[in-house]
């Protein structure tokens, strides 16, 4: 599995003055979601050779994922400062550029959030996607301060539906892309215009998985929050590490029935809910990820 999108660093300012760097960013959580479920992905993102760098490169070989493009520059960072009362003012130095493609053996690939729109780097991310020929799956994971008007990346998220397999979208996603429809609706349109599976996440009420086939709504387990950042992430991550280990690469993926759904959904949401009980971005490998499903049948999607 290829990767294209930002990894940055996540700076949080407490009101008492002290401050904690860790690596972020939805692709780069995605990928490392990704490798520590143990598939071999490689992650091509535009990475400083400064200390937070450092943080991130280490992060990322910690969790079995390969960094493809090379280091240079300066490493993005989004700080946020922590009000007395708990509120936050947040400020983003993003640096979204890629050189020429580098060779990869990937035969699936998986963009998002801020690399799928702020340019010079999102033409690079659109054009590696339609010319990939592959496996393709899009979380648009939209982050409004660093995107064009909603018209423009809806405009830049259709030019992509072709080439999509999979296509996850939060509520909160589809209300920013399209405020006068309801989640479900866009998911329709996205299903009608032949993306093979759409899923909807809905936060603590579960997701909604589309294929052609059927459509099914998977509940999110009950779990005691600690924070939700990384969760949808690692959703996402299991949702293809799944896919990938059963389906080949998008093999059949039209034809997924309602029971392969709910295994999906299920799989997928199970990953999330643990993310949430732990501090930041921090995915379940495998072995923790079959513990909390130690309760259910174990199945093979066809």
């Amino acid at each position: 599995m290829l990767v294209l999108g930002e990894a940055l660093v996540d700076v949080v300012r407490e009101p008492d003055g002290t401050e904690s760097r860790s690596p972020g960013g939805s692709p780069m959580n995605v990928a490392v979601a990704l490798g520590r479920l143990g598939s071999q992905v490689q992650l091509r993102t535009a990475l400083g050779t400064d200390a937070d760098g450092d943080l991130v490169a280490e992060h990322l070989a910690a969790s079995r994922v390969s960094l493809l493009e090379p280091r240079r520059g300066r490493t993005s960072t989004a700080t946020a400062t922590i009000a007395a009362d708990g509120s936050a003012e947040y400020e983003f130095d993003i640096h979204w550029e890629l050189e020429e493609r580098p060779p990869t053996t990937a035969t699936a690939v998986h963009a998002g959030s801020i690399a799928l729109f702020l340019e010079p780097g999102a033409s690079a991310v659109g054009q590696a996607l339609q010319d990939g020929g592959g496996f393709v799956s899009v979380d648009p994971n939209i982050r409004p301060a660093m995107m064009p008007s909603p018209q423009e990346a809806r405009g830049r998220l259709e030019e992509l539906v072709p080439v999509i397999d999979v296509l996850k979208i939060s509520e909160e996603d589809s209300a920013w892309l399209f405020p006068e429809r309801e989640p479900l609706d866009v998911a329709g349109r996205y299903s009608d215009a032949g993306v093979a599976l759409v899923v909807v996440t809905r936060g603590a009420r579960g997701s909604v998985l589309l294929s052609r086939a059927a459509s099914v709504e998977v509940a999110a387990p009950r779990v005691e929050v600690v924070d939700t950042i990384g969760a949808g992430d690692s959703y996402m991550g299991a949702l293809l590490f799944l896919l990938l280990r059963e389906l080949r690469a998008g093999d059949g993926l039209s034809h997924l029935t309602a029971s392969d759904l709910t295994w999906l959904g299920t799989f997928s949401a199970t990953a999330a809910a643990l993310t949430v009980t732990r501090r930041g971005a921090d995915p379940p490998t495998l072995d923790q990820l079959r513990g909390a499903l130690i309760d259910k049948t174990w199945p093979s999607v066809p």
